[in-house]
């Protein structure tokens, strides 16, 4: 694995996007939490899981945070209470068969996926990341 700015450096030297774009898939890229954090990749709620009763980090990928909210929306009138997910996820964890296994929630007629990791490369804590469930894992 290399990191995300060797790639940038490398493909600042190709003559195309395309050629850039096939290095990218074709290469794994190990990229950091603060890197998703900083380019919005990923959504912290530890401080709002914190209250809720969590005592890890919890953080969204982008594309389940903008669904999450939007469902929330319009399966609760309009009030967009990310407390109910998570309570929803710590229901799910609680009645999880196995430790450490994604563990499959629902949100209205959402479906999401927390996985366990650590907070980053360099810091071994405990974390999950919510993801959205793909189609084939339904």
């Amino acid at each position: 694995m290399i990191n995300a700015t060797a790639i940038n450096r490398l493909t600042g030297n190709l003559g195309s996007q395309q050629d850039a774009h096939l290095l990218r898939n074709y290469i794994g890229v190990r990229t950091t939490r603060t890197h998703l954090l900083a380019t919005g990749q990923h959504i912290d709620l530890s401080t709002l899981a914190e209250q809720a009763g969590f005592r890890i980090h919890v953080f969204f990928r982008l594309e389940a945070f903008v669904c999450l909210t939007k469902n929330l929306r319009q399966f609760t009138g309009g009030k967009n209470d990310l407390y109910d997910a998570l309570n929803a996820l710590r229901e799910a964890m609680m009645n999880a068969p196995l430790r450490d296994c994604p563990v499959p929630f629902q949100v209205g007629e959402l479906t999401l996926i927390a996985h366990f990791s650590t907070v980053d490369h360099d810091d071994p804590r405990r974390a999950l990341t919510v993801v959205l469930a793909r189609r084939d894992e339904d």
